[in-house]
């Protein structure tokens, strides 16, 4: 049957035999077919979601989708137990649609799956991380910390990336090994700009105060001095300065 006859076939009222039918079409559609046949009637994407959940790996499925999205999204969580292979083509989707309002609810679902997935898209993308999936990132650095240390092929812009996210919370991922961060630290110092060195060196620092393993004094040799610079000449991001806020002592207003 070709995508027009199952246009046709959509848009009639469908009786008893074709309730026995349509799922069997569904099953074997393309996406291509299904871009075809809800083109011009997006409404029959929800019911396409439900019954054929790999549809929503389609970016041009959920961008077809306009501001039917949330629909779309519902009828993809409300299906049990997906496979981590479909999770991830979904975030993926998501991501290459600007569907990214619903990267917090997809983590607060799928987890672990679904932080991976996000992690690898970044990976995959010079680690371009928007806004948007750093704040939905943002209250999983066990996860995030996960994913560096099993993803040791990862490109040091991804994580670059992630050590923006995880920085702020230098003390609960204190106890994790920090030889990455520091082998990342070393690896951009011929690529990274002054201000991202200075971010990476406060992170590094903060690590050290919470004495990181395996050597803590490493972490202070790597960052200390460039902390200290940059701090005295007052060219210190409010950023990098909040990661080592926390752990040094507060000076009387006048000094």
């Amino acid at each position: 049957m070709c995508s027009s006859d199952l246009r046709q076939l959509f848009q009639a009222t469908v009786n008893d035999l074709g309730d026995t039918i349509l799922p069997t079409l569904i099953a074997h559609m393309s996406t291509e077919t299904a871009k075809e046949i809800t083109q011009e009637r997006p409404k029959f994407l929800p019911g396409l979601f439900r019954a054929r959940p790999d549809l929503a790996c389609s970016p041009e499925l959920w961008k077809l989708g306009g501001d039917r999205k949330r629909e779309l999204f519902e009828a993809v969580v409300g299906q049990k137990e997906l496979d981590s292979s479909t999770i991830h083509g979904i975030l993926g989707a998501l991501l290459d649609s600007n569907s990214e309002g619903f990267l917090r609810r997809s983590i607060d679902h799928w987890g672990k799956d679904a932080v991976f997935s996000i992690l690898d898209w970044v990976d995959s993308h010079e680690g371009r991380m928007s806004q948007a999936s750093s704040e939905a990132l943002s209250n999983e650095p066990d996860l995030l910390m996960d994913w560096v240390q099993q993803k040791s092929d990862s490109s040091p812009a991804s994580v670059v990336a992630v050590a923006h996210v995880v920085a702020p919370h230098a003390g609960r991922i204190s106890k994790r090994d920090s030889k990455v961060w520091l082998r990342i630290f070393r690896d951009v110092q011929d690529t990274a700009n002054d201000a991202e060195k200075d971010y990476l060196a406060s992170f590094l620092l903060a690590l050290a105060f919470c004495d990181a393993p395996p050597t803590p004094l490493d972490l202070v040799g790597e960052s200390y001095q460039r902390v200290h610079q940059s701090a005295w000449e007052e060219r210190l991001s409010d950023e990098a300065w909040s990661i080592v806020k926390p752990f040094v002592p507060e000076l009387s207003w006048w000094k």
